[in-house]
């Protein structure tokens, strides 16, 4: 099959499929890239409140444009 048949497959560029088969590796290995999140620090609290808000019975939940004004 040619490289170029390979790489519209594939999504790559051709480049790409001949670098891989000169090295003789079946896959990519890519180091996982976990940048930290702004709302990492109040995922954990905002999990816990919509866990309670659940709870409740219909008439008693609060909206979530509440809960976002409530500290």
């Amino acid at each position: 099959m040619p490289l170029r048949e390979i790489a519209r497959r594939l999504g790559i560029s051709r480049n790409t499929v001949r670098r891989y088969l000169r090295s003789e590796t079946i896959e990519p290995c890519y180091a996982d890239r976990r940048s930290p999140s702004v709302i990492d620090k109040y995922a954990f609290q905002r999990s816990g409140m919509l866990k309670t808000e659940t709870a409740k019975s219909c008439k008693q939940r609060r909206t979530l444009k509440q809960l976002h004004e409530q500290p």
